[in-house]
């Protein structure tokens, strides 16, 4: 990918899976000329602090999106509870305390 294929004012980081289970990983930009050096240097620090931590954080940035796909595969999952036969019996015996839920705070 090359620079002048990207949109105006923009970054990207490119990674590519190589043969040895490595990756090569680049970033590229296309601010314009006029585009205001201030603002096209907070964006580039950002993007290469991003590519730092591409390059020397992989096992944390590996655990921190294995633990993301967990996550949302857990969300997708519904959860149900069925209350245990003693605890069915307890409630029946008011032996269970209700909770004043404007006080659990």
């Amino acid at each position: 990918m090359k620079p002048e294929n990207l949109p105006p004012n923009s970054m990207a980081i490119v990674m590519s899976a190589v043969d040895d289970g490595d990756m090569d990983v680049y970033c590229i930009h296309s601010f314009a000329k006029d585009y205001d050096e201030d603002t096209a240097n907070y964006y580039l620090d950002i993007l290469n602090g991003l590519n730092l931590a591409l390059e020397n954080s992989f096992e944390f940035l590996v655990l921190a999106g294995a633990m993301a796909r967990m996550l949302k595969e857990s969300q997708d999952e519904e959860i149900s509870f069925e209350p245990d036969d003693e605890l069915l019996k307890a409630m029946a015996e008011r032996k269970v305390i209700p909770l004043n839920r404007k006080k659990l705070n």
